[in-house]
Protein backbone atom coordinates (compact mmCIF):
# COMPACT_ATOMS: atom_id res chain seq x y z
CA UNK A 1 0.00 0.00 0.00
CA UNK A 2 3.08 2.69 0.69
CA UNK A 3 4.46 1.52 -2.97
CA UNK A 4 0.87 2.46 -4.40
CA UNK A 5 0.62 5.77 -2.72
CA UNK A 6 4.60 6.37 -1.85
CA UNK A 7 5.83 5.96 -5.60
CA UNK A 8 3.88 8.47 -7.41
CA UNK A 9 4.60 10.81 -4.85
CA UNK A 10 8.24 10.14 -5.22
CA UNK A 11 7.85 10.27 -8.50
CA UNK A 12 5.96 13.64 -8.85
CA UNK A 13 8.46 15.17 -6.62
CA UNK A 14 11.45 13.83 -8.84
CA UNK A 15 9.72 15.21 -11.89
CA UNK A 16 8.90 18.31 -10.61
CA UNK A 17 12.88 18.92 -9.57
CA UNK A 18 14.09 16.95 -12.64
CA UNK A 19 15.53 18.63 -15.79
CA UNK A 20 18.31 17.74 -18.38
CA UNK A 21 21.38 18.77 -16.54
CA UNK A 22 19.89 17.12 -13.10
CA UNK A 23 18.21 18.09 -9.98
CA UNK A 24 17.19 22.13 -10.62
CA UNK A 25 14.59 24.61 -9.58
CA UNK A 26 14.12 26.10 -12.93
CA UNK A 27 10.78 24.79 -13.80
CA UNK A 28 9.40 26.72 -10.31
CA UNK A 29 11.92 29.75 -11.54
CA UNK A 30 9.76 29.83 -14.51
CA UNK A 31 6.77 28.80 -13.52
CA UNK A 32 7.09 32.11 -10.73
CA UNK A 33 7.55 34.18 -13.78
CA UNK A 34 4.37 33.13 -15.40
CA UNK A 35 1.96 35.91 -15.66
CA UNK A 36 -1.12 34.26 -15.86
CA UNK A 37 0.10 31.72 -13.02
CA UNK A 38 0.05 34.85 -10.45
CA UNK A 39 -3.56 35.66 -11.80
CA UNK A 40 -4.45 32.23 -11.07
CA UNK A 41 -2.60 32.03 -7.99
CA UNK A 42 -5.00 35.07 -7.01
CA UNK A 43 -8.46 34.07 -8.72
CA UNK A 44 -7.75 30.66 -6.51
CA UNK A 45 -7.14 32.44 -3.05
CA UNK A 46 -10.19 34.57 -3.82
CA UNK A 47 -12.62 31.18 -4.80
CA UNK A 48 -11.02 29.97 -1.45
CA UNK A 49 -12.16 32.98 0.66
CA UNK A 50 -15.31 33.38 -0.30
CA UNK A 51 -16.77 30.26 -1.67
CA UNK A 52 -15.64 28.10 1.59
CA UNK A 53 -17.27 30.46 3.81
CA UNK A 54 -20.62 30.72 1.88
CA UNK A 55 -20.58 26.99 1.60
CA UNK A 56 -20.19 26.37 5.33
CA UNK A 57 -23.13 29.11 5.89
CA UNK A 58 -25.43 26.55 3.69
CA UNK A 59 -24.70 23.65 4.57
CA UNK A 60 -24.96 24.73 8.22
CA UNK A 61 -28.71 25.71 7.23
CA UNK A 62 -29.59 23.02 6.05
CA UNK A 63 -28.29 20.83 8.64
CA UNK A 64 -30.08 22.90 10.99
CA UNK A 65 -33.56 22.42 8.59
CA UNK A 66 -33.34 18.73 8.26
CA UNK A 67 -32.68 18.61 12.20
CA UNK A 68 -35.39 20.79 12.99
CA UNK A 69 -38.99 19.82 14.05
CA UNK A 70 -41.89 20.49 11.26
CA UNK A 71 -45.04 21.68 13.19
CA UNK A 72 -46.83 20.56 9.76
CA UNK A 73 -47.11 18.50 6.72
CA UNK A 74 -43.72 19.64 4.34
CA UNK A 75 -43.90 18.85 0.54
CA UNK A 76 -40.59 17.53 0.48
CA UNK A 77 -39.05 14.61 -2.19
CA UNK A 78 -38.59 12.13 1.34
CA UNK A 79 -42.93 12.18 1.92
CA UNK A 80 -43.64 10.17 -0.48
CA UNK A 81 -43.38 9.17 -3.78
CA UNK A 82 -42.18 12.02 -6.85
CA UNK A 83 -45.14 13.04 -9.12
CA UNK A 84 -42.15 13.65 -11.38
CA UNK A 85 -41.07 11.16 -14.17
CA UNK A 86 -37.31 10.38 -13.83
CA UNK A 87 -35.29 9.84 -16.29
CA UNK A 88 -34.97 6.40 -15.00
CA UNK A 89 -37.59 4.81 -15.66
CA UNK A 90 -38.80 2.63 -18.48
CA UNK A 91 -41.57 4.87 -19.49
CA UNK A 92 -39.17 7.82 -20.05
CA UNK A 93 -36.56 6.25 -21.91
CA UNK A 94 -38.46 3.04 -23.50
CA UNK A 95 -40.41 3.25 -27.14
Amino acid sequence: MTLLFGWPMVSGVLQAFGGPEGLTTANFTRMSQDPYFWSSVGNTLLLIVVMIPIQFVLALAMALLIRAKPRGRLPTSTSGPSRSRSATSPPAWCG
